[in-house]
Order: structure tokens, then sequence, then C-alpha cells
């Protein structure tokens, strides 16, 4: 028995039975109020989606150095939410001069385990009200743009170049272990409404002897 529950005890033999009920009834309601003076939310169980960003400002990391990933389904890889970490992933909004705005998440893909693997894959997952799913986007990691080129270039040639095999081969092949590769996968004309934002890593391949 802790020490609340004592002194509410002691309390309570000495006092009327109006007393009583008044007293059960303000443990009751401290009881009800005290896990939202702890931070608890509707996402606490869901460590991999995070708040989206609505400003212009400069865009910054997430917090806690490592982002906790959404489990990833069966690939080239078994248990890929278990085999890479996400580190630096941010997310931030593009105004770009001829297209609009843009979303755009970024990061790197940490490989956690022992053997090199080639041609990682990752997807995001944009959230609306009530945890609904606005958008879905997946993009080979290996290349990332500068933000120059996120605000002037036209949509295909973003594209063309986050999906440069070349620039892919050379970044995203024999990720070694402990090693990383960055990734960019860009929205463009989002939905309204995006409220919180995830990663994962949804394919990866063994590296080629």
């Amino acid at each position: 028995m802790n020490t609340t529950q004592t002194l509410a005890q002691t309390v309570a033999r000495g006092a009327a039975p109006g007393v009583r009920r008044m007293l059960a009834l303000a443990m009751l309601l401290a009881l009800a109020v005290l896990p939202g003076c702890f931070g608890a939310s509707a996402n606490a169980g869901d460590a991999s989606r995070q708040p989206v960003e609505s400003n212009g400002g400069a865009p910054a990391a997430s917090a806690g150095g490592d982002y906790v990933q959404m489990a990833a389904g069966p690939t080239g890889l078994p248990d890929l939410d278990k085999r890479f970490k996400l580190q630096g992933v941010r997310q931030y909004y593009v105004k770009n001069e001829r297209l609009g705005s843009m979303l755009v998440v970024e990061g790197r893909v940490v490989n956690a385990g022992r053997e090199p693997v080639d041609l990682v894959e990752v997807e995001a997952t944009l959230f609306g009200a009530g945890g609904a799913v606005l958008m879905v986007k997946r993009g080979m990691a290996g290349v990332t743009l500068a933000l120059s080129q996120l605000e002037t270039f036209l949509e295909a040639d973003i594209e063309a170049l986050l999906n440069d095999e070349a620039g892919i081969l050379t970044t995203n092949r024999n990720v070694a272990g402990g090693d990383s590769v960055p990734f960019m996968v860009v929205f463009f004309n989002p939905p309204e409404g995006v409220t919180e934002f995830a990663v994962k890593v949804a394919d990866a391949q063994p590296a080629e002897a």
C-alpha cells in the first residue's frame, strides 16, 4: 500500500460519510488526470510517427538522434526494422518557384547488421487527422538534392536526379555494417491536412559477392 492510499484511509476514518464520498471522488479524479501530467498522448505507442512542421523555416533533424522506423513487411532481407536504423530524419516544406509547395522527407539509413547490403529502398507515409493515411511514396536511397535544386527544378528533373542509376550505384551498393546511405523522398503537391509522417526501410538486398 502506498503513502497516498494510507493517508487517504487515515483521513477518511475520521471524516463524516459525506466527506468520505468527497475524498473518494477526489482520488478518482486525481487518478484520471495523472497520466496526462506525464505527457501521455494518442501516439505514445507509435514512436515511428513524427509531427509535421508546417512552417517554411530551416529543417531540423528529429529529436533523439535515431528515428524509430515503422515495421517493414516481407522483402529481400527479413526484419528490416531490426537490420537498419534511421538517423537524422527530417521533414520540411519547400516552395518551388514553378511547382508550388513540396514536402521533403530525408535522412540516412544505417546498416545495423554485420553483412553488407545493396539497393536500400525507403517508404515515407503522410498521415492526417485520426491517423488517416493521406499519401505513400517509395524511393531508392543514395541521392539527395540541394535546397536550390528543390526550389527551381521541374518535377521530371527532380525525379530523374533522385533515381539516377549512376548516383544510386555509387552510394547504395555494398553498404557495410555500420555504414549509412542518404535518402530523400519528395511529395509534389502534398495533400492538405498533413499532421504526421513516418519512414521505413521498404526493401534491401544482400550485397553481391
